[in-house]
Parts: structure tokens; sequence; C-alpha cells
């Protein structure tokens, strides 16, 4: 048998019946946006922490780490327990679990406390401060000496 073109039709044409004939429905996804973004994020009435949520979920997505509906709940209750009735520093403990990339809130890190300075005195470097008082153990240790250096560096 002689095999012609009629017997093998163009690939182009052959794949865009393809997928003509394959293309599937819409996916969940598609139709619903938010379908990652639990039920319980979206009682939140507070639209600062209602954000903060919603980009929480969408970087859990991203990770493939979805949020069922019952974790939801669990989340928005432990938030709460970490800062009761404070949605200023609930936001700060959600975008503090986005930025370390955590499935988890956790309780923000307590501040440290700065060095106190004496008032009205300028900052001084260690090295200068080691070097002032070398400077006077060597004044402590000439005077007790009579005033002779060269005793002082070969001891």
């Amino acid at each position: 048998m002689h095999r012609t073109e009629s017997h093998f039709p163009s690939i182009l044409t052959n794949s865009t019946n393809i997928r003509a004939h394959t293309e599937r429905e819409p996916a969940a996804a598609a139709i619903s946006p938010h379908s990652h973004f639990p039920a319980a994020f979206m009682a939140i009435e507070n639209e600062e922490l209602k954000a903060a949520l919603k980009t929480f979920a969408d970087e859990r997505h991203l990770r493939h780490r979805s949020i069922s509906q019952r974790a939801g709940t669990m989340l928005i209750d432990k938030l709460e327990e970490l800062a009761p009735h404070d949605t200023s520093k609930q936001v700060e403990i959600v975008k503090n679990s986005i930025i370390n990339g955590w499935n988890d809130f956790f309780p923000l890190p307590a501040p440290k406390p700065a060095k106190q300075q004496p008032p009205n005195s300028p900052p001084v470097s260690h090295s200068r401060n080691l070097y002032e008082e070398t400077m006077a153990k060597v004044e402590k240790l000439t005077s007790a000496n009579g005033g002779n250096n060269d005793d002082i560096l070969f001891q």
C-alpha cells in the first residue's frame, strides 16, 4: 500500500482539533479566586486585619499549604489569644508570619532595650575608652616609679 498525504493529515490541523476537543471546564480556583481564603477570615470586620489575613492565605496557597476552614477558625482563635482585642498588634503578628514564611502565628519578639548613655555625654567608642584607660595606667605607674618610663615598659 502506498501512503499518501491524505492518510496523514497536517499536524497543525490535527493538534488544533485535539485542543478544541480536550479543553476542560474552568477550574474551581478560576471560578472562585478566594477558594483558599477560609470563611473564618472573611468574617473579620476590621478591613486592615482582613487584608493581612488574605495576604497570609495567598502566601500559604503559593507554597501549596492551603488553609482549611477548621484551621482558619483555629488561626483566628490563636490570633485573639496572642493579642486580645488589639487589632493593630494582630495585624503585626500576621505580617511577621508572612515575612518569615511561617504557617502559623507566633508572639511578636520583645523589643531589645537600648543601651543608656549618660545624658549630655558624647558617645565614646570602645577603642577610645581602652586608650584612655591604658594612658591612665601609664600615668599611675610613671608617678609610682619616679618618672622613669623605661622601667615601666620592660617590667
